[in-house]
């Protein structure tokens, strides 16, 4: 159970940390 709740926290952070990224390297092409 909790090795689910910490798979989809992490999960989670990688999605934030990557569409920010995202968003970084389109306001850079711009």
């Amino acid at each position: 159970m909790f090795n689910l709740i910490e798979a989809v926290i992490a999960t989670n952070s990688n999605l934030i940390l990557y569409d920010y990224s995202l968003s970084q390297s389109q306001l850079d092409l711009f």
